[in-house]
Formats: C-alpha cells, structure tokens, sequence
C-alpha cells in the first residue's frame, strides 16, 4: 500500500458541504474480522478563538490496521457553522491526517458553533463498502467570545502651526491593540473640514495603527483655533461588520493658527514703536539733517522726512509711485526714481508751506536703483533686461546718456565717499559680484570687476565704511577700496552672520546695515536667504544684530520677533536700520507681514 493508498478519486464529490455519501457494508469492510479498521485519534474536537487572533485549526488522525494490498478510498461531508474547509491528507500507507480549518473568529458572530463531520474510508471508488469502523462522525464545538480591545494613545489633539508655513502640518495618535491582530484591520473614517485635509489609518504592526492627521497649510487657514471631529471605525473585516473592542473612536482636535516667534534668540527690546502711517519702499538717512528719508507708494506717491530727535514727519508728494531714492553727498538733496521720471527733492524746505514741488527729470527706463551723486547728476541702473547700459541724467538740462559697460538687472550701486567712483553688485545670476565705476566725466563707464568672482559671493546692496577703504556685501564678505586697481576690491574679511546653511549656500544675508558716528559698532538687520522669495515654505525671520567693525566679529544678536496689534499677532521684518548722528541710538524701519493694509504695516522702533 502506497503513500496515496487513501485516495477520494471521483467519490470526492461528496466531500461538499452537507452532501453524504452510500455506506456500502454499514462499517463492517468485506465482513471478515481481519480486514481493514478505521480507527481515529478523536470524535470530540473542541476550539475557541477571540476575535482579532488567527482562525484556529485541529489535525484528527486516522489510522488503517490490518491494510490490504489495494488502495483504499475516503470520502467526507460535514456543516459549516464554524469550520472553513477540512482536508484530508495521507501521510504513510496505514495514517491519514483530517486538517479542520475553522472560519476566522472576526467573521461570525461571538457564539458556541458545532458542525458535525462524517469521514468514509472506503474499499472501492464509489464508496459501496466501508472498511470496517467506517463511516465516523466526528462533533466540534468552536467557541468565539470576547474581542480585541482597542484603545488610543489620545482622543484630544491640540496642535499649532504658523501661519506663514505653507507646508501642511501633521499629527499621529496611535490606536494600539491588547494583543496582536491576526489580519490587518479595516477603517471607516469620517472628519469635518474645518482644519484637516485628511485622515489616513498607517498599519506599523500587529498591536499598532497610527492615525495619520493632515492639516491645510498655515497659510491656507485664518487666525485663531480650528475645531474639528474625527470619527473612526476600526473593523476586523473589510465589511466592516464586526468592529474591535472600543470602537469607534472619536478624536477631538484643536488646531490652532498664529505667529510663533522665533525660538534660540533673546527678543530685541525697544525703546519705543511707533506706526508710521505709510508704507516704505525705500530708505536713507541723512546724517546732516539727521532725519530718516522715506519713499511710499501707500496711502499716496510721497518722500517723508522723518526727524528722529523730535519723531515729526513732513511729507512732499511725488507724482509717481517712487522705486528707489538717493540722498547726496551733501545731505539736503535727494533723487527719487520713478518709472520714466526721476524727482529731485530739495529736503531742506520739505513741508514748508509754499515750496516748489520737485524738479523733474526724464529717462527711458524703470530702475532697481539709482545714485546722486555731489555733480548735478543721476546715475540710473536699469530693471529691463540684462546687458542694458546705466544712464546718466544731467539735472540742469534734464539730458541723458547712456553709459560705457552693460548691466546685468536689478543692480544695487553706492556712491564711493570720493564722488567720482561708483561701486555696483549684481544680484540676480550666481556667482554675484562687484564692479566699479567711474563717473568723474559725469557718464558712467564700467572699470572693472572684483578678482574673486565666484570666490565670495556679494549677494546684493552693499555699503562703505567711514574711512571708504572698506565695502561691506550683502552676504558680509568685505572688500578693499582703493583708487589703486591692484588694491582695489580686493577679499578682505567676512562680516560674521548667522549660517545654518549645510550646503554652500548662504542661510542669511544683510537687508541693512549701518555703522555708528563714532565707535566700533556696526548694526545691521540679517534675514534667512530668499525667505521671501515665491516658493519658500517659511516662516521667514529676520535679526538685529551688532557687530565690531574692527574683528567684523558678532557682538549681540536678537530676534525681531512678533507684534500684537489690535488682539492679531503679525510677524515683524526688519527692512532697514540707521544711526542717529549725534548720539548711539538706532532706528530699526519694520513691516508687519500679512496685514492687509501696507500703510499700517510699517513701524518705526527706537533702540538704546
């Protein structure tokens, strides 16, 4: 007798559900009391399983004595209360192994589930004859009761983000389980769309799902607290027809919106802060009449004179809304840049009654920025394109000429201490770079540029020190100054600044700086690179900081951290900073960010 010698052949038809077979003999085989016998290892199968665990199974030995020479045959029927399959395996000549596969506890009801089996071992294939012992029947008994119990690690979600982020925000709370589950569970999820975007359960093992939260980007949402509820099924089958101990879940959250400050920095403190009622689109200060000149744009096309010992502000109006402005070297005249226009200003009469409004002069181009310089003439860098030349306007004649050398747009410039020289820094392709030119005949003509392009990055404006044989840089590299080309914008230090940049990218860059009447003290105001630029995911921050212009060394450094104004928090951005002339004071120039109207969103801060 072979390892097959047990074999179903066609009779396995009747190993269907609830279909019987013939008996042939009723047990006794071919009669004779030596022949085959049917004996098996058990007629009582009893299980229990709780939902969650794995279906349970039972092996049920049979056993053939007295074997014949031929093959035997076996049939099998049985009901399907709690088992899934049975299957019947020949392992030797003389042994068979009944494999009872119960239905998983997660799919039927928590009940007492009894089947019966009826098992022929047969001497033909169509189950005429029983071998003696044959046909048995075998009862189970399959217990289901109790469940897995689910619990969560919190049912209350509070969280915040900025609301200058533009990523989405995102919260886990676990749904844990008393003991592993043998299928990966089913959710049913359903949540209100006040603040989230989505809810996603995230399998991470058997005993843990994370409910994944996400929330619309800060920018997307208003101010304030968000309320929203999260209901969540957890389910053993896809049906979702049985659910785990617990379920479902309600999970709470509170996602709130606001302005975090800066963390790692002692805020800056100030003296005093005042609104200043207009917006500032560009900025000097005049040491000589020692008042913060001004251009806006909102609520009117106006230059504003600033006094920074008595805090009164006069106002002339321009006809245009103002680009960039240049105060001269002598201090009581200033140049503001329009598109096509440029306003010169006598600072000087600025609010007196009866003064002549600003002389007015043409050019064929906007600009990025411009210079007056001490010789009654306006030198404008072009906002077109790139590799268009400066101009030259001559204020008394109000002509202009084109310049010798060609520009690369939005050209920051500075007019050297000298005043027959200007310095220049591209600041749209990187490597960004310096160049010098000369303006002594009264039109500009390129000279040449720094020998370290590419070596150290100028990032954009730039500014001279008191003695004019330093040029500070936007990413605070310092080059030299000198009438002698082979000394001149040569590498000569670095400004200490913040980097947490990985890569060799600078993370901030000066927006302003300012050096002190007398003294070693250089303020200026930092900002992390292109945090305003379309694209960056925020927040964007800004420093005060203090360095010594001796060592270039950082000496203090502060946040400009958030403004409550009328119960709104707004981030503060330090745009400019300036010296008073005649004592140590700074003047820090700030924009609340996101309010809605610019007149009301620029400040005025007074630092001891």
């Amino acid at each position: 007798m072979k390892l097959a010698s047990f074999r179903s052949g066609a009779i396995l038809l009747c190993a269907s559900l609830l279909l019987s077979c013939g008996g042939g003999s009723g047990g006794d085989g071919s009669g004779a009391g030596s022949g085959p016998r049917l004996t098996i290892s058990t007629t009582n199968v009893v299980v229990s399983a709780v939902p969650g665990e794995a279906a349970p199974t039972f092996d049920v030995v049979a056993t053939i004595t007295n074997p014949p020479n031929h093959d035997l045959w076996y049939s099998h029927n049985y009901t399907n209360n709690g088992i899934r399959v049975v299957e019947f395996t020949s392992t030797s000549i003389t042994r068979g192994v009944l494999h009872f596969n119960f239905r998983s506890p997660a799919e039927i009801p928590n009940d007492r589930h009894e089947d019966t089996l009826t098992l022929h071992i047969c001497i033909d294939d169509l189950c005429r004859e029983d071998v003696r012992g044959s046909p048995v029947e075998i009862r189970t008994t399959y217990d289901i009761q109790g469940g897995t119990r689910a619990t969560l690690s919190r049912n209350q979600v509070d969280s915040a983000t900025d609301a200058r982020v533009t990523s989405s925000h995102r919260e886990v709370v676990a749904l844990q389980y008393e003991r592993p589950l043998a299928d990966i569970p089913a959710f049913e999820v359903t949540h209100s769309q006040q603040a989230l975007v989505s809810v996603h359960p995230r399998n991470i093992s058997p005993t843990q799902t994370d409910i994944e939260i996400l929330y619309q980007p800060g920018t997307a949402l208003s101010f304030g607290p968000h309320e929203d509820t999260i209901s969540v099924n957890a389910c053993y089958d896809s049906s979702c027809s049985k659910k785990l101990l617990g379920s479902p879940f309600t999970i709470r959250s509170t996602h709130d919106v606001t302005i975090f400050p800066e963390a790692g920095y002692d805020a800056l403190e100030v003296a005093s802060r005042v609104r200043l009622g207009h917006d500032v689109i560009d900025a000097e200060f005049s040491r000589v009449l020692n008042m913060i000149v001004m251009v806006s744009g909102n609520p009117t096309n106006a230059l504003y004179l600033y006094d920074v010992s008595t805090g009164v502000e006069q106002q002339q109006l321009l006809e245009a809304v103002p680009r960039a402005v240049s105060i001269g070297p002598d201090g009581v005249t200033a140049a503001v840049g329009h598109v096509n226009r440029i306003s010169i200003v006598d600072l000087a009469i600025v609010g007196q009654a009866g003064a002549p409004a600003p002389v007015m002069l043409d050019v064929d181009t906007d600009m990025s920025d411009l210079v007056l310089d001490a010789n009654g003439k306006v030198h404008v860098f072009p906002n077109r394109f790139d590799f268009d030349p400066p101009r030259s306007i001559d204020i008394a004649t109000n002509t202009m000429l084109e310049g010798t050398g060609l520009l690369i747009r939005g050209a920051r410039a500075r007019l050297h201490p000298s005043g027959t020289v200007l310095y220049e820094a591209h600041t749209i392709f990187t490597p960004t770079n310096i160049a010098k030119w000369d303006i002594s005949t009264g039109v500009a003509t390129r000279l040449y540029a720094s020998p370290h392009h590419g070596e150290h990055e100028v990032c954009g404006n730039l500014w001279f020190n008191d003695g004019a044989d330093l040029v500070y840089t936007a990413c605070g590299n310092v080059f030299t100054s000198s009438p002698v080309p082979a000394d001149d914008l040569q590498y000569f230090g670095k400004l200490e600044l913040t980097n947490t940049a990985t890569t060799g990218l600078y993370s901030h860059v000066i927006r302003s700086l300012s050096l002190a009447a007398s003294g070693n003290e250089i303020a200026l105001v930092e900002v992390m690179n292109g945090c305003e630029s379309v694209g960056f995911g925020g927040p964007c921050y800004t420093h005060f900081a203090l360095n010594d212009r001796t060592t270039l060394s950082r000496q203090a450094i502060y946040a400009i951290q958030p403004v409550t104004v009328d119960n709104v928090i707004y981030a503060q951005l330090g745009y400019h900073v300036f010296h008073d002339a005649a004592n140590g004071r700074k003047y820090l120039i700030s924009r609340l960010q996101s309010m809605a109207d610019s007149a009301a969103a620029f400040y005025l801060s007074v630092i001891e």
